[in-house]
Order: C-alpha cells, then sequence, then structure tokens
C-alpha cells in the first residue's frame, strides 16, 4: 500500500514548491511506456543490472512502481536494494520513501543502510550529484517540479549555477526544463527517460532551447488533453519518452496559422496597459463569504452569523467565466480595503466591515504574496492592486479561453487574478476592444501563444501586450470623416457596406466605423445573424492589409 508523509500539501505551498503529486494510473502508464522497450531486449538475469533514478522521487512512488514492475522475474527485496536511486530536497519525503521502500522490499539493517545511500537529500540539477552510486542510469522517470522563473530565481546561487551550466536556461524558464536536460545528460547509453510535465513546453518561447536540446531524443509524445491528473490545479499535462541516443528529429505540433500583413503596427503594451488582475491573497473572505440580498450586502463570519457591510466598500467582481466578447455581467460582488483602511483606520470608518474581517483574522494574517507582506498594521487589506485597475476606462479578458473574449469592464468593477485588465493610453478604447475581438487578432494571438490544453490559451498580460496594435495617423479632416461615416450608415442599412468597403477608405474613416460598430454591438442593437460581425471583420483585414 502506498503511503505518503504527512506534509503541507496545500495549493499555495504546491504551487511555491512545485509538488504535484503524481495519481497512480499516471505513475504506471509513464513506466510501462518508459521501460517496457528495455525488459524486452533484456534476460531477465540482466534486470539487477538496471539502475533507475527519480531525481525529483518525493514518496518514492516512481521508484515503487519500476520495482512491481520488475517483480515477475526479480525478487522485490532485490530490485529495491540495488536497483532503485533518488533524489529529493524534502528531507520528510526522504525519509517516508526509505521507510516505504524498505518495507515493501523487506530489508534487513544492511540492506535498509544501503538504500539510505541511495535515495538523498539534495538538488539533482547541482553538482557534485547527491546520490552515491553509478555516473549514469539505464532509467529515469519523473515528475519533475513545476516552478515559475518569479518563484525559483529568488535563489540567487541557484539561478546563476542553471544559468552558468545549463544550455536550456532562459530568463522565463520553468524550474522542469532543467530537469529534463539533466535527466538527458544521466542516461546511460541505451538509456530511457520518461516524464510527466506541464504540456506548455512545446510553443512557449522560453522552451525554445530546451527544445532544441531535447527534441532529437523524444520517442514519444503523449497529450493527456483534458485528463484530469492535475484537474483541481489547473495543470495540463503530457508524458515525453526521451532515448540517450539522438533519434530522428520530430516537431512537436503542426505549426499554426500565422497571419502576416503589411500595415504599420505597435504592440499593445505600448498603446495601453496590461496586467492582470488584483489579488485579495484570501477570495474566500472577500468575495465567496460576500452576498447580497434585496440591495443589502452581508458578510458571513466563520460560524455562520452573517453581518451587514458598508456598501461604500462593496464592488461587483469579475471572473473569467463572466466575460464574453463585449460583455460582461460580473457573478459576484467583493469587499475592497485597499490604501488608508488600515486596521485601526476601518474600524473608525467602516466598523461592520471590520467586524466581519476581525472574525476571519486568522486566515488573512496567514496570506502570502511577492507582492505584500502581510502584518497586523496591514491585515485587513487586500494584497495587490494598482491605479490602473481603477482607471476609467478598462477592457477585461479571462486568462484563459479557447478565444479571444474582451469587454468594456462595468463602472466600478473589480476583477480576480485570473482576469486581464487592459488600460487603453494612446488609443481609442471601442477601436481597441474591436480589433482584440477580431478573428484576425484571434488567429494572430493563438499563432505564438502559450497552448495550455488542446484549444485553451493562455492570456497571459506580458503574451498579451506583443499583440501587434493597427496605428493610425490623423489624415481625413473631421468634418469629412464625419460625412464618410454618415455615408457608411446609409449603405449599411441598404445592405451596400460591404460594398463600401471595397472603395478603400482612408484607414482613420474605417477606424471610426469600427467604434460606431463596437458601440452598437454593445448597446445590443443589432439583431443581424452575424452581418455585422462579418462587416467588422472585412474592415479591420483592410485595415491591416493583410496578404
Amino acid at each position: 500500500m502506498r503511503r505518503r508523509a504527512a506534509r503541507d500539501t496545500s495549493h499555495n505551498t504546491r504551487k511555491e514548491t512545485g509538488r504535484f503529486y503524481t495519481p497512480p494510473w499516471l505513475t504506471q502508464r509513464i513506466v510501462a511506456e518508459t521501460m517496457t522497450p528495455m525488459v524486452e531486449r533484456l534476460t531477465p538475469n540482466q534486470f539487477l543490472s538496471l539502475r533507475i533514478l527519480d531525481p525529483a522521487m518525493g514518496d518514492g512512488n516512481f521508484l515503487l512502481e519500476a520495482a512491481n514492475f520488475l517483480q515477475q522475474a526479480l525478487r522485490r527485496q532485490d530490485i529495491i536494494r540495488n536497483c532503485l536511486f533518488g533524489v529529493d530536497s524534502d528531507a520528510d519525503a526522504v525519509a517516508q520513501a526509505r521507510a516505504t521502500l524498505a518495507a515493501e522490499g523487506g530489508l534487513d539493517a544492511d540492506g535498509r543502510r544501503e538504500l539510505e545511500r541511495h535515495l538523498a537529500v539534495g538538488n539533482a540539477l547541482l553538482d557534485p550529484f547527491p546520490v552515491a552510486g553509478p555516473e549514469r542510469f539505464d532509467v529515469i522517470l519523473s515528475n519533475p517540479p513545476y516552478v515559475g522563473f518569479k518563484l525559483w530565481s529568488k535563489d540567487k546561487q541557484l539561478r546563476q549555477f542553471l544559468q552558468r551550466n545549463y544550455e536550456c536556461f532562459d530568463w522565463h524558464a520553468d524550474l522542469f526544463y532543467f530537469f529534463i536536460e539533466r535527466g538527458l545528460r544521466l542516461l546511460a547509453p541505451g538509456g530511457r527517460m520518461g516524464v510527466v510535465t506541464s504540456r506548455y513546453f512545446l510553443r512557449s518561447p522560453s522552451a525554445a532551447k530546451l527544445r532544441a536540446l531535447a527534441e532529437p531524443h523524444m520517442v514519444k509524445f503523449i497529450d493527456l488533453n483534458d485528463s484530469d491528473a492535475f484537474a483541481d490545479l489547473g495543470i495540463h499535462c503530457a508524458i515525453s519518452i526521451y532515448a540517450q541516443s539522438p533519434t530522428k528529429a520530430r516537431t512537436y505540433a503542426t505549426p499554426r496559422d500565422v497571419p502576416t500583413f503589411d500595415a504599420p503596427t505597435a504592440p499593445l503594451a505600448h498603446v495601453a496597459d496590461v496586467r492582470a488582475g488584483l489579488q485579495s491573497g484570501r477570495d474566500a473572505v472577500y468575495v465567496k463569504a460576500v452576498s447580497e440580498e434585496g440591495g443589502r450586502f452581508y458578510g458571513t463570519r466563520p460560524d455562520g452569523k452573517r453581518i451587514e457591510l458598508e456598501p461604500n466598500l462593496i464592488r461587483p467582481f469579475i471572473k473569467n467565466r463572466d466575460i464574453q466578447p463585449y460583455r460582461v455581467a460580473p457573478s459576484r460582488y467583493c469587499l475592497f480595503v485597499g490604501d488608508g483602511l488600515e486596521p485601526d483606520a476601518l474600524r473608525r470608518k467602516y466598523p461592520k466591515a471590520f467586524r466581519f474581517l476581525e472574525s476571519h483574522k486568522d486566515q488573512l494574517l496567514s496570506r502570502r504574496s511577492s507582492f505584500k507582506k502581510v502584518s497586523r498594521e496591514n491585515w485587513t487589506q487586500w494584497m495587490h492592486w494598482t491605479r490602473l485597475h481603477f482607471s476609467q476606462t478598462r477592457i477585461v479578458c479571462p486568462y484563459r479561453s479557447t478565444s479571444n473574449r474582451f469587454a468594456l469592464a462595468p463602472a466600478g468593477a473589480l476583477g480576480s487574478i485570473d482576469v486581464g485588465f487592459i488600460s487603453p493610453q494612446d488609443v481609442n478604447p471601442l477601436y481597441l476592444l474591436a480589433l482584440l475581438n477580431s478573428r484576425l487578432m484571434e488567429r494572430t494571438f493563438q499563432s505564438y501563444a502559450k497552448e495550455l490544453r488542446r484549444g485553451v490559451y493562455d492570456y497571459y498580460p506580458g503574451t498579451l501586450g506583443r499583440l501587434p496594435i493597427r496605428t493610425i495617423p490623423p489624415a481625413t479632416p473631421p468634418r469629412e470623416r464625419r460625412s464618410l461615416v454618415a455615408q457608411f450608415q446609409r449603405t449599411f442599412r441598404d445592405g451596400e457596406a460591404m460594398s463600401w468597403i471595397e472603395q478603400r477608405p482612408a484607414p482613420d474613416v474605417l477606424r471610426d466605423v469600427l467604434i460606431l460598430l463596437a458601440r452598437r454591438l454593445i448597446a445590443g442593437e443589432w439583431e443581424d445573424g452575424g452581418e455585422s460581425a462579418a462587416i467588422m471583420e472585412r474592415i479591420v483585414e483592410t485595415l491591416y492589409a493583410v496578404r
């Protein structure tokens, strides 16, 4: 029976350490996919010479499954004592792995001492390698930690070491990239490695060096698509099998359609501020515990009792699912506490809100964030926000989506960290909204964006900021522009709008027409079966001079 050490496996801790424990069915499949071709070419007498490594072993589940895989030909005790090696930086996990494998193998005192040498506490990415044993391994099995650059690079010594010693280093690299490169180096001739990782390395620009390094060694790629292996964590995975000997080079996916155009553009980040939503650090308190009833707002305490809240602190709250093209309908409310409302100030100005938050004080004090350190001087406040989240005109979009979905945020509404905020600076917001919702910009974005799983893309602010926005300098006198827009409206009513567009009006006139159409679309004035959307698409293609 598999056991796990009693450790902190909360979502926040797992996100920071990248520890996502592998379900048994997935462990079994990776072991079978990796090891079957090897054992088929060996005799049972040769199995004992195999050296099997997990460089991020956690509680040792991959190693135990490898022992299960081989035990039909060998004594379990001999496999565990001679064939299995592992590393992990979590001392508690290593202790649990040693105890589990020793018990499963029925090891005596000498066998346990040997196992302790083979299962080491340390970082498999560093030199010297922490395991006492062979320099190369026949089989490597792993679910390496998934940790984004911003988190793992806080360790300056680790960052400098990886930058000096790993070919796949990139300033946005995930930590698991380095485990793949390290594994390829550690494979013995004829060896194989099987890993399960987040699938975004397939197209992420930060993984370009890793792909160049690993692609010649890849013998099998299994996209888990919508598998629920790590569904509760929002991670969409794939199994990659590598061989030590380079194989025929292969591509990871069919190249995506990349639109090309000749018109002048500027990155979205140059004409607007693009950033993620606000971070309360405890949505369970500030959002989920807040409710509306008959125009009054209430906060629910841990004991289930409700406290009526002052409405001045209540804001509509946008979630990912609330956003559709041109329209957003906030599904919840939040209690927003910002600057100037430290505990004493909040108690004086908003005593009801203070009493509600005080009932959740332990939860609020336990928040952790890279933006702000929570203390007894600021525990009532949200963790992160900026003045741009409160600007008058804001475009919002979901953090993850199968298609472009951009809308104007309602006045006063806020949004969670899974909502992107775009504050136009040097461009008309309705014009920008029309461009962002176009199929052309959707195809452009999906040609380079990170695909989290099949058909679902990551609308991360940095990625969004690269979208090319058509720049249009003034050219047509204002009175003439207004006259031409009125002319368009007449042709639209007469069903001749497409013919009018084909006459190639000036770009600033087409921009004003897009603004008009976006305004009417937001107001819900169209019921024409999609004709207006087709007109907008044609205008966008004309503006960008699509080849």
